[in-house]
């Protein structure tokens, strides 16, 4: 999926504002303190390759809801690689039924991921539940 890529590219520049505004944030936009902790978490990180498994989704009520299972292999500015392994869930509001300013895009809503000891090209789920 062109976001998680997108998401991930961004990581990989430090362009971690793109990064966060991937993600949905609930009613209330999200704090300064928010954003810096998110950006903290990823200091070290100089380059992410993604592997994503078989989307899974499920859609009603003007709503699409999908599931992707991902690994993530993150090289860190000290050379280390660590491999992580799981899923991220992605909402998109239909585009037709939005009428009103702004528009919403596909958006990341929940991310799940364990660091695998498996190798990189083993480390993606067999799959995930689409539910959020």
């Amino acid at each position: 999926m062109s976001l998680l890529h997108s998401y991930y590219n961004a990581i990989a520049r430090q362009e971690y504002l793109r990064a966060f505004s991937y993600i949905k944030h609930g009613a209330q936009p999200p704090t300064a303190e928010e954003f810096q902790k998110f950006a903290d978490g990823y200091e070290h990180t100089v380059s992410v390759k993604v592997k994503i498994g078989e989307e899974n989704g499920d859609g009603g009520a003007g709503t699409v809801w999908y599931c992707l299972p991902v690994a993530l292999e993150a090289t860190l500015d000290d050379g280390r690689k660590q491999v992580f392994s799981g899923y991220y869930h992605f909402m998109q509001e239909s585009a037709a039924d939005q009428q009103m300013w702004p528009f919403v895009p596909l958006m990341i809503t929940k991310g799940d991921l364990q660091l695998s000891h498996r190798p990189f090209e083993e480390s993606v789920p067999a799959s995930c539940n689409p539910d959020p």
